[in-house]
């Protein structure tokens, strides 16, 4: 119950369509439409065709703009994936921002969300949200963060690009976008995604509430954010008017904040990507949401009985399962079995549970006494994921490190909120345990422990009942995983090996897929082969690979028309593989590729080094942007065929060669308290951690002791988390759990 923070500022920042909001005596629920954050970099900043929108008459006008003033600036169209010309109106100018509003904030012509309220944004909203900006979000996040470069215009591109844009005919003088190069450029308007097309909200889709792209950022020569202009009436302030119906096209209700929450978390997506653009989102999306904590409007200590309690700690949580008829009365499957640094593992529709868990981690960093200045170094650290954290603890003199900060941060989660109201601690601290911007525990469900295995860098719970009743308990987490043979790939209609497709005649997201056969014998022997490709430049790759040591490691061939040249912003484990090949573009709405089924690249590779053991093509993708992939054909070692041509036969995939050994973290946390139906403590009386050491074949089983010390608790919970190899594993890895001689694993 206890409130561990003062401000009470809350934001709802949804990434599903599955929010609804009610009122108390409605027939049914409510439907609306939900805002969400789109990646740090739009599009991971690679460029979008700009197409034709507004035109431009008579003669533009040179230099700075004034108040009043309307220009063509950039509109975002996520649903086509394009950028194009806009007319926007500058509303206001701040010390440290210039407010631009979109002169058409309308849907499409029939849509009753064109009500000139909704769609209207005021000059007392935007002189409000510009002087939320100046007075509290500039300032803090220029203490915590960083300040933008100094960006006033003068070396726009897009002047240059316009006219050599065919159908544009767009001409712009140079100083068309000059300004205060201290000032950050807000773009007010109503994105163009799924939720805009969807005629009068009839399904309630997401909608883009704010994005940073850095496209803008260089193409205006100016520090630029984008925001979403829908319902400001009802999203902004403390207490905003709610005025729910039935209907989701008119539905309106309160969402205090919400929009300045988004402000601040797109600046510090912006300010980010000047201090360290290749941060994985696990890290850049945490801090924005952390973001919203430090700067007063997230709360994440309120429960989903109450209004403005923060969506995505209580999706981690699991309590966004929970139906509650005024604030939560369309629940959706959600919950804490999740890895923390792969984004994405449980799909989009647990999406989530990503941002809730990267909140919740920060939240808990910060609670352990690690600062500001400790989180501004972090931010500005050039090392990435895990190794940027773990070189700033170093610095700072901590004994901690990513593993135990995440391993303490997983017991936080299930007894944070039983600490908070009185409960004393065996096993640990209460200090060690409590995250001081939450009163949290964990909401026991399926969500909790249902995929097979425990996640990598995530943790499932398992709800083991009452202490008194565990007469045995035994753990053995497997010790090697082997992953089944045979290919990864597939054979097209015209005889070439390649990847599958997710949808779409498309490549999946965060794919590493790939064939291989023993090659040993062959070696000094050249290799060759037919292919054509299509691949996100600079990001997604294909490479030709080389095992000597039996699968354990494997090195990329250097083979014609490979290159080591990547976007900076590459997952790490991609770069790691190179040299390989990608492109020819990163735009999605380029179809061609590089080669053709019927007039295919010739490729000749060096030759295999001595003690060649095992030949792999391998296809590794990023967690956004597909294309068609990767097609081989005719593959030979000295002109003589490898394998029957068009047939897979004799091939499997790299995995199969390379068993992977497991580790796991284990713990049982008994606990004496009290929570009700929505995740609030009422009463905390003792929490008890026992970690046990683990042996060397990942076995534990209770002593006599140890279930004697557990018998005092009215509920035990498991704790299994895996300890990956690499940051970017997907591995959930396997474990029983007897209890009382029945296996539990993964809550069965």
């Amino acid at each position: 119950m206890k409130r561990k923070i003062l401000a009470v500022f809350a934001i709802l920042i949804l990434l599903v369509a599955a929010l609804a909001v009610t009122t108390a005596g409605a027939d049914k629920p409510i439907k609306d439409a939900s805002p969400r954050h789109d990646s740090p970099d739009y599009n991971h900043g690679a460029k979008l065709p700009i197409v034709k929108g507004d035109n431009l008459n008579g003669n533009p006008p040179l230099g700075p703009a004034k108040v009043g003033d309307a220009r063509i600036w950039l509109a975002l169209n996520d649903f086509t994936g394009s950028i194009y010309l806009k007319f926007y109106t500058l509303r206001a100018v701040g010390n440290h921002a210039e407010v631009w509003v979109a002169n058409n904030l309308n849907f499409p012509a029939g849509d009753c969300r064109n009500d000139g309220v909704r769609n209207v944004v005021t000059n007392e909203q935007v002189t409000y949200l510009t002087s939320q900006f100046d007075n509290n979000m500039y300032p803090i996040e220029s203490d915590w963060w960083s300040t933008p470069p100094f960006r006033n215009g003068n070396k726009s591109l897009l002047p240059k690009l316009l006219p050599n844009i065919k159908g544009l005919g767009v001409n712009i003088p140079q100083s068309y976008y000059n300004g205060e190069g201290d000032n950050v450029v807000i773009l007010v308007d109503n994105v163009r995604d799924s939720n805009y097309f969807d005629t009068n909200n009839a399904n309630s889709r997401s909608y883009i509430a704010g994005f940073y792209y850095s496209v803008f950022d260089n193409y205006f020569d100016r520090t630029v954010m984008s925001i979403d202009a829908w319902d400001w009436i009802h999203r902004t302030g403390t207490d905003p008017a709610h005025n729910p119906t039935t209907d989701p096209c008119t539905s309106a209700p309160a969402r205090p904040y919400l929009y300045e929450g988004i402000f601040a978390h797109e600046y510090q997506h912006l300010l980010h990507h000047y201090t360290d653009p290749d941060e994985p989102s696990w890290v850049n999306e945490g801090l924005s949401d952390f973001t919203e904590v430090i700067t007063g409007y997230a709360d994440l200590s309120k429960h989903v009985d109450e209004k403005g309690s923060e969506g995505h700690t209580q999706a981690y949580l699991g309590w966004r399962s929970v139906f509650h008829p005024n604030w939560n009365p369309l629940p959706f499957p959600t919950g804490p079995e999740n890895g923390l640094t792969v984004w994405g593992d449980q799909g989009n529709g647990e999406i989530l549970t990503d941002y809730g868990f990267a909140m919740f981690f920060m939240n808990y960093v910060n609670s352990q006494g690690f600062g500001r200045d400790f989180f501004h170094a972090w931010q500005h650290n050039p090392g990435n994921g895990i190794d940027g954290l773990n070189s700033t603890l170093a610095a700072f003199g901590s004994s901690s490190d990513f593993q135990s900060l995440l391993e303490d941060e997983f017991i936080s989660a299930l007894v944070d909120g039983y600490i908070d109201n009185g409960a004393s601690v065996s096993g640990g601290t209460a200090a060690q345990f409590q995250n001081s911007a939450a009163e949290a525990t964990i909401y026991q469900s399926i969500e909790a422990n249902g995929t097979l295995g425990a996640p990598p860098w995530g943790a499932d719970y398992i709800d083991l009942g009452a202490g008194a009743n565990l007469a045995s308990v035994a753990f053995n987490g497997d010790d090697v995983y082997t992953f089944a043979g045979g290919p990864d790939w597939v054979v097209d209609g015209d005889g070439y090996f390649t990847n599958t497709d997710a949808s779409g005649k498309k490549y999946g997201d965060m794919q590493d897929q790939s064939i291989a056969r023993s090659v040993a014998g062959h070696d000094g022997e050249v290799l060759s082969f037919d292919h054509y490709y299509a691949m996100e430049l600079g990001w997604d790759f294909g490479f030709v690979q080389v095992s000597t040591d039996n699968g354990a490691s494997w090195q990329s061939l250097g083979c014609s028309g490979t290159t080591s040249s990547h976007d900076p912003g590459a997952i790490p484990s991609i770069v790691a593989n190179m040299p390989g090949y990608t492109g020819p573009s990163g735009d999605e709405t380029v179809t061609t590729t590089i080669g053709t089924a019927g007039a295919p690249v010739h490729v000749t590779c060096p030759a295999l080094p001595a003690g060649t053991d095992y030949l792999a093509f391998r296809l590794m993708t990023d967690p956004a942007v597909t294309f068609d992939g990767w097609h081989v054909k005719n593959i030979q070692l000295n002109g003589v065929n490898l394998g029957m041509p068009g047939d897979l036969t004799g091939w499997d995939n790299q995995r199969f060669f390379s068993p992977v050994k497991l580790d796991f973290g284990f713990a049982l946390v008994g606990i004496n308290g009290t929570v009700d139906a929505y995740g609030d403590v009422t009463a905390g009386t003792s929490v008890n951690v026992f970690r046990p050491t683990l042996d060397a074949n990942n076995e534990y089983t209770l002593n006599g002791g140890d279930l004697a010390t557990l018998s005092g608790y009215a509920r035990v919970i498991a704790v299994v988390w895996g300890i990956p190899a690499s940051e970017d594993s997907t591995l959930y890895q396997p474990y029983s759990l007897l209890v009382n001689g029945d296996e539990r694993a993964d809550g069965q």
